[in-house]
C-alpha cells in the first residue's frame, strides 16, 4: 500500500528514473484509474488505452514530476483531462449520429436536415485549397494541437493559424447561403 509518506519519496524516485518506483506506482494505481477512466468515456479498451497513455506520458516526462505535490491527484486529474481529450476527438463524428438518433423520434425532418447539413459541411470542406482542408482535418477532425500539426507538415504555428483562419472564412461564407 502506498502512504501519504512513501507517495512523496516514490514520486522522487519515479522522476529520478527509477523503474521499480515507476512500476509499483502503476500497480497500485492502474485498476482504480481505469474505472476512473471507464465512467467517462463508457469503453473498456478506450479506458485502457487511455490510462496507459497517461503513464507512457508520465514516464517520458518525469524529469518534470518532481514537484508534484499529491501523485494520486495528479494521476486522476490526468486520466480525466486525457479522456475529456479523448471524447472531443470522437465527438465530432458522434455528435451527428447522437442528435440524429436522439432528435429522429420528435422530428422525423430533423435527420434529414441533419444528413443535408452533413452533406454541405462536406461539400465546403472539398471546395478548400488542399493545404487548408489538411490543416482543417488534422485540427478539428483528428483533434491534434496546432504544434503537432505544424510538426508533422513542416510549418509554423502562425501559418497553421493563418490556413486555419481562411477555412473558416471559407466554410462560414459557404454555408451562409444554406441558411
Amino acid at each position: 500500500m502506498i502512504t501519504h509518506n512513501n507517495e512523496k519519496d516514490l514520486w522522487i524516485k519515479v522522476s529520478q528514473g527509477d523503474v521499480n518506483a515507476f512500476n509499483l506506482v502503476f500497480e497500485y494505481h492502474y485498476k482504480s484509474l481505469c474505472i476512473s477512466a471507464l465512467l467517462l468515456v463508457k469503453d473498456e479498451k478506450t479506458a485502457e488505452d487511455v490510462v496507459q497513455d497517461v503513464f507512457l506520458k508520465i514516464w517520458s516526462k518525469r524529469m518534470e514530476l518532481g514537484q508534484v505535490g499529491n501523485m494520486a491527484s495528479y494521476l486522476y486529474i490526468s486520466v480525466k483531462n486525457s479522456c475529456l481529450d479523448q471524447l472531443r476527438k470522437t465527438r465530432i463524428t458522434d455528435d451527428i449520429n447522437e442528435v440524429e438518433i436522439s432528435d429522429g423520434a420528435l422530428d422525423p425532418f430533423h435527420s434529414v436536415r441533419i444528413k443535408e447539413l452533413s452533406k454541405q459541411l462536406e461539400e465546403a470542406k472539398a471546395s478548400l485549397p488542399l493545404q487548408c482542408k489538411v490543416i482543417f482535418e488534422m485540427v478539428y477532425i483528428e483533434g491534434k494541437k496546432y504544434q503537432e500539426v505544424a510538426d508533422e507538415l513542416g510549418l509554423s504555428i502562425n501559418t497553421i493559424k493563418t490556413q486555419l483562419k481562411r477555412a473558416l472564412a471559407k466554410m462560414r461564407a459557404i454555408m451562409e447561403k444554406f441558411r
